[in-house]
């Protein structure tokens, strides 16, 4: 699915969204934004995701940047690199334009050493 954030996203139609992601933190910055997920000093994982392959993208409006709380973190496998995650994301934006996902919900993989993975993203 080939989706431009700032024309055809909804948040109440979302229904749900799979998200490629293609860009994101350290191993030691998810640890901390789960640890820290509603201390005083919270802290984001920012991540860049985008709902198009990488050989499709053709304008910053197809590629979002997006902040989660994540609320619930697994290792995946035994790397110490690889991911599954829950939680809600804080705020997104697609170039200039804010997307508003404040709130939805995702779960998701990532890998921190090749800082790639997927989020799937719903409305509740």
């Amino acid at each position: 699915m080939s989706i431009n954030f700032t024309k055809n996203v909804n948040p109440a139609t979302v229904g749900t969204l799979c998200l490629n992601i293609m860009g994101g933190p350290s191993a030691d910055r998810i640890i901390d934004a789960f640890k820290y997920a509603y201390g005083e000093n919270h802290v984001r994982a920012k991540f860049t995701i985008t709902g198009k392959g990488a050989n499709e993208l053709k304008t910053e409006n197809d590629i979002m940047d997006c902040s989660l709380r994540i609320q619930s973190l697994e290792h995946e496998d035994g790397s110490g690199h690889s991911f599954n995650m829950k939680g809600a994301i804080e705020d997104a934006s697609a170039g200039n334009t804010k997307i508003p996902f404040h709130n939805l919900k995702f779960t998701g993989y990532y890998n921190a050493q090749l800082r790639i993975g997927h989020l799937v993203i719903f409305h509740q």
